[in-house]
Parts: C-alpha cells; structure tokens; sequence
C-alpha cells in the first residue's frame, strides 16, 4: 500500500507501482468544482488500469471548505480500469469495496512490459511491515456469472459489432497471405451457433473485399444433409439470405455417385481434395471453450485453416447473432437469426472423445465452465478461489455439491487436451483471454495438473461431509 497523487504528467503513483505498489491511496486537499468529480472518476479509473492496481482516492472532507473554496470529501475505489464503490460529493456515505489483490498480481504478471523491481529498496522505497485483523465478511463485490459477455448493454451491442469486424479482417488478412482462391466454411463437427458465427463474419469478409473475393462456399457435410436436420436448414436458408453459396462436403467415392447433382451453384466438394490443394481455406467455427476442453477436432490440415472463433468463449457466441438480428432491418434475416439462437447451446462429449475423464467427473453447463475458464486464463485463480466466486454467481441456481464436480471435469479435460493446442491454426485475437503462444498463453504442451487437481480434490470431500 503506497499513498501518491493523480494528476501530472509524472504522477508519483508510476513509480510506486513498478515499486511493488498493488494498492495506491491519495488523499489530496482537492477543492470541488463543476464536472471535477466526472473528471476524477474518469482520471482514477484510467490510473488504476494503468497501473494494474487498486487506487483509492479521498479528497478532503467538507470542513475543510472556505468561503470562496469548497472541498466535498469525494471517495472512489477503482481497480483495474472498474470503478468498485464512489461516495458522491458532500455526501455522507463511504466507498467501501473488496479489492482482488489476486487477480492484480495475475496481470502484471501477464503482462511482459510492466516490469516490478524485486523489492522497493530497490527503487529507493522505505517499506513499513504492518498487521491488520480483516474479519470475516461476505463478498460485497457483484460477482458476474457469465464473465465473457459485458453486462452494459451499450457495451455488449459495440463488443458484439466489432468482434464481427475483427474477425473479418483477420480472415481479410489470412486470405492476402495465402493467396488462396476459394474458401470454404466446414459445418462437419460445428454446432448451428457457432456455425452462424461464422457464416455472419464471412459475410463481412465479403462485403470487405468484394472487388477481389476468392470462391466461398457453405459447406455442409453428406450426412448432415442427408439428415435433413432442422439445423442444417436453418444454415442453408442463413447462408441463402446472406448470398453465400452452399456445397456438399463428400469422400471421393460419394462424389463420384453425386457427380450428376452438383452443380456450379451447389458443387459437390471432394474432401481429400480440399486437403491436397493449396488454393483452399477451410474456416473452422470451433470456439474458445470447446478448443480448452477438447471438445472439438481439427480435421484437416492445421495450417490450411482458420479459427475464426477460436477466441470467442462458448457462451458470448450466440450472444452475438442474437444482436446482429436486433439490429439488422431484414425480417427474415431476423427470424432466421432468432431460430438458430434459440436452440440449446450447452457443451457436448464428442463421439470419438480423445480426452480422458474421471468416472466421477460430469462436464456442466456451458455457463459454468466458461466461469472456470475465465477464473482459470484471465484472472489466473486457484481453484479455490474460483470455487468461492462461483459458489456466490451461481447461488440459488447450482448446489455447493454440483460446482466441484463440474471444476473437476473442466481441469481433467483443460490439462487433458493441452497438447492437442500447442499448434492451434490461425484466429482473430479478439478478447483478452487465448490458447497459444500468440495470445501469451505459455502452458508447457504436457503440463502437469497435480497441484489443481489436488485442491479440486479437497473441494469435493469438503463438499461430499
């Protein structure tokens, strides 16, 4: 804890966090104005993002006030860019906030620039040891259940338009690279959603480089449509709406036997040859969470595809047709958009399943799992801790007995499938959590999980007394 200023162009607050400083205090004979308390909000949040830190700042209190300045005694809490708890000025409250001093370290931690001397001697700091008795008190910061997707809706509405943008772009810049002519968007292993996901940001792609597009087709597996599936008609009549092309993905032999149905508008497409000619891109809709629990496959060549969804977490997916539609003006491309997001997204076992699991391990609700995800890859948690912030997100909806078992199976299948991503094909970085190197995510290919699994362990007999 180190006391600083805020303002300046060389605030001493710098300094004390490259010391070591994970929460900064200010108390500054600070007057009050007109629109400074806006100021001050939007400067200390800044700060504390900056910083990676928890800045509480208290101007003076209103006896400090004179005839011609007035001080109004304004507190805020903030950490990490949040603004935890604010008393308004000349009020009479107090911010009071939990400060996740945990998840601070985890970020700087994460971040390879911000570089903290090994102690504050170092940085010419006297440090004060000191001890404090917290007692025992219930968690007074809200705690999201579904930590992916932003709770303002204004928010939510920009996230959910730019992330079709990125992944646009990156898939603007993969096709540049490979110089490739036709693309190809594989709905063989994809669940509607995701496959809708990425229907909609190939058909940014396309408005993007309509001058020099390569060939793109749907493409949608022998067997799925000889299912005739609800699902695959919704993407066929999505992919019609949009203006993209369908084909049929089959073995060598099925096209021969299909030869006399396809057609340039609905080509019967040979799989070995997509793999064997570099002209293609296949696009995979696998998402974020399926890829952590090796709940998907890569069928093809690695380097011959992209991800485009491999860094969208599992429950932000339908998230974001569901606003394309709120804000499209086509009414059959809302009613499309509606249907596919409506049907259960939850997170299946594979078939085929390459990840070994516990007999007692059950794999939850997505919503759960995307929760240990994000506990597990962005605020880098114990499980323990993870375990506590779910027990207060889900209270009333999941049993303290539920929530252990499911924590189980996510790290059996996380630690389970690592090596299956240390080469994960190409994708749009798009939020602050990945998989790979190229998202800062240095897991060695054959971790060990003895350590979580040993604290996962003493939360289920906890749990089972």
């Amino acid at each position: 804890m180190r006391f600083a200023r805020t303002s300046g162009p060389d605030p001493p607050s710098i300094h004390l966090a490259l010391a070591g400083a994970m929460i900064i205090c200010n108390g500054p004979a600070s007057n009050a104005s007109l629109e400074k308390d806006l100021y001050r909000r939007s400067l200390i949040s800044g700060q504390s993002a900056r910083l990676l830190c928890c800045y509480a700042y208290c101007s003076s209190g209103q006896g400090d006030s004179t005839g011609d300045v007035t001080v109004g005694g304004q507190e805020i809490i903030a950490e990490n860019g949040s603004i935890l708890a604010q008393s308004e000025p000349f009020g009479d409250g107090f911010a009071v906030a939990d400060v996740d001093v945990e998840s601070l370290w985890g970020a700087r931690r994460g971040m390879s620039s911000f570089h903290v001397e090994p102690t504050p001697q170092y940085a010419d700091y006297h440090e004060t040891m000191f001890d404090m008795t917290i007692p025992d008190h219930p968690l007074m910061r809200p705690v999201s259940k579904q930590p992916f997707i932003p709770a303002d809706e204004k928010m939510r509405a920009d996230c959910c338009s730019l992330a079709v943008t990125m992944q646009a772009h990156g898939l603007a810049a993969r096709v540049g690279a490979q110089n490739a002519d036709h693309l190809v968007i594989d709905t063989t292993n994809s669940s509607v959603t995701n496959t809708a996901l990425a229907v909609l940001a190939v058909a940014r792609f396309y408005d993007l480089e309509r001058p020099a597009v390569p060939d793109m087709y749907v493409a949608i597996s022998q067997d799925a449509q000889n299912g005739q599936s609800a699902n695959v008609k919704l993407i066929e009549q999505l992919a019609d709406a949009l203006g993209l092309p369908l084909a049929t993905l089959a073995s060598a032999r099925a096209e021969q036997q299909n030869a006399a149905q396809s057609s340039p508008e609905h080509p019967v497409l040979d799989i070995q040859e997509l793999i064997g000619d570099t002209s293609w891109l296949i696009v995979n809709p696998s998402d974020m969470t399926q890829l952590a629990l090796g709940l998907t496959q890569f069928p093809f060549d690695l380097g011959r595809q992209y991800g485009i969804n491999s860094q969208i977490a599992h429950t932000f997916v339908p998230v974001i047709p569901r606003q394309y539609a709120q804000e499209c003006a086509d009414g059959n491309l809302q009613t499309l958009l509606g249907a596919i997001c409506d049907p259960d997204n939850e997170l299946h076992i594979p078939e085929h399943d390459t990840v070994s699991m516990s007999e007692s391990a059950e794999l939850g609700p997505a919503v759960v799992e995307d929760f240990y995800l994000d506990g597990f890859l962005r605020a880098q948690y114990r499980p323990a801790k993870t375990f506590a912030l779910a027990r207060q997100a889900f209270a009333g909806e999941y049993g303290e007995h539920e929530l252990p078992g499911w924590m189980k199976a996510f790290y059996e299948r996380f630690f389970g499938s690592q090596f299956l991503r240390h080469s994960l094909p190409d994708g749009p970085r798009i939020g602050s959590a990945g998989l790979d190197l190229r998202d800062g995510f240095m897991m060695p290919t054959y971790a060990q999980s003895t350590l979580w699994m040993n604290e996962v362990d003493a939360l289920l007999n906890a749990a089972t007394k």
